[in-house]
């Protein structure tokens, strides 16, 4: 576990995910279509909306679709490319938070909730 992000809740209803350190790495806010769109250096990164399977259509700069999310039968989420390929998948752990898994389903990493409920840590 070497990388330690936060994602800290910003007053636009989004999230601002920020080092350990507490240097920002983006920042999102809600958008008029559902979704989120996340920015980095002051460039949207990407853009989501819903899906009609319950999850989220996320595009890239140019207006592509990148990946898409939708809940698995494990209580996460499975995450799949532009073409439908699972690339990565969630399930809860037992510290409150999710195990993020590969396509090979190897373990990323993981989430846990802070308990001052401000944030949540990523590790990885």
């Amino acid at each position: 576990m070497d990388d330690l992000l936060k994602a800290v809740g910003n007053i636009f209803g989004g999230v601002d995910i920020v080092e350990s350190d507490g240097i920002p790495v983006a920042q999102s806010h809600p958008n008029v279509l559902g979704g989120m769109d996340t920015f980095h250096d002051g460039q949207m990164i990407d853009h989501s909306m819903p899906n009609i399977f319950g999850g989220l259509d996320h595009h890239d700069p140019s207006g592509q679709i990148s990946h898409s999310t939708h809940p698995n039968i494990f209580g996460g989420v499975d995450v799949t490319d532009a073409m439908g390929h699972v690339v990565a998948h969630t399930q809860p752990n037992i510290f409150g938070g999710v195990n993020i898994f590969d396509g090979q389903n190897s373990l990323e990493g993981q989430t846990i909730p802070d308990p001052t409920g401000f944030h949540a840590k990523f590790f990885k």
